[in-house]
């Protein structure tokens, strides 16, 4: 069986960080005029929030081997009450008012402590439910930049559902500016990429207009002086264009190579004009002399053979 002595250690803690006996860390918190000292022990501190160890070694020990860190952004009372849950676990929620309570959420988120975070949400939700109704905009606001913020989100959108037509001033003038201030900046990125794009566009167009003019017998004119036309229309023209030469490019070559085929065919296979005649002479010219020595004995075979060689020598 296990024992728990916890309120014993957090006790001896809570007197160590009070009494600072062998400190090596000096923490200086809150704007000059309020500003705070405390004294800690660096591998308590280390080892109970991230956030510290990180301040932490990013600074050097001085000639007395202590480590200094400052965070004025940090009000003291708000960090009396971390630095004590850090040491020995203890927030005494009952002693402090609703505005603290808010203020000591957003520390401990900053710091990262989670389980002080989520206690305090469910404090100021269960003890102080009144002071967020009256306060609605200072806490939508802190819980509207968070996401840690899960409870307290919860509580506050279950006001908006009961009164829909509610409106907070500060926090509806800041999102007014936020959301002119984004529509202007994209607005004019938006602007002058579709300039960019459509001066590419045009440009590409004409380039195609210039190379294929001639293959296509057709002209761009109405393209360029059409009123309006949006990005699609000249993606789907320029496609159309490049679709359509690519198709007369492809038949241009293979009527060329049918061209080129036909030429070889001709001069490989065929007679020329003149050696066409003397064969269609030759021919007939034979056929008429074997009519005339068929019905001729003798001297019609003489005669065939004298005009067959004069022939020949001709």
């Amino acid at each position: 069986m296990a024992i728990e002595f916890f309120k014993k250690l957090s006790s001896d803690l809570t007197n160590l960080l009070e009494n600072g006996e062998d400190y090596n860390v000096i923490i200086e918190v809150d704007k000059m005029s309020n500003c705070q000292i405390f004294k800690a022990h660096s591998i308590i501190l280390s080892s109970r929030c991230f956030y510290i160890l990180e301040k932490l070694l990013k600074t050097s020990y001085n000639k007395d081997n202590i480590k200094k860190i400052s965070m004025p952004h940090i009000s003291a009372n708000i960090f009396e009450i971390i630095i004590k849950y850090i040491y020995g676990g203890i927030v005494l929620f009952d002693k402090v008012d609703a505005s603290t309570i808010l203020n000591l959420l957003v520390t401990a988120s900053e710091f990262g402590l989670e389980e002080l975070v989520n206690t305090a949400q469910s404090q100021l939700v269960m003890n102080h439910a009144s002071w967020i109704r009256l306060n609605f905009a200072k806490v939508s606001k802190i819980w509207f930049e968070c996401d840690d913020f899960k409870v307290l989100q919860e509580f506050c959108n279950d006001i908006i559902a009961k009164y829909p037509n509610l409106r907070i001033p500060e926090i509806h003038d800041e999102l007014d500016a936020k959301i002119n201030a984004l529509e202007e900046r994209f607005g004019n990125i938006i602007g002058a990429r579709f300039n960019d794009l459509r001066d590419e566009l045009g440009a590409k167009i004409n380039v195609l207009e210039e190379r294929f003019a001639n293959i296509l017998g057709a002209s761009f004119d109405d393209l360029r002086d059409e009123p309006s036309y949006t990005i699609r229309d000249l993606y789907d023209r320029l496609n159309a264009l490049e679709q359509r030469s690519s198709a007369l490019e492809q038949r241009s070559n293979a009527l060329e190579q049918r061209v080129n085929d036909t030429q070889n065919s001709f001069t490989t296979n065929s007679l020329t004009v003149n050696e066409i005649n003397v064969n269609r002479w030759k021919i007939s010219y034979e056929s008429n002399v074997a009519l005339v020595c068929r019905d001729m004995q003798g001297n019609g075979d003489k005669r065939y053979a004298m005009w067959n060689n004069k022939h020949v020598n001709l």
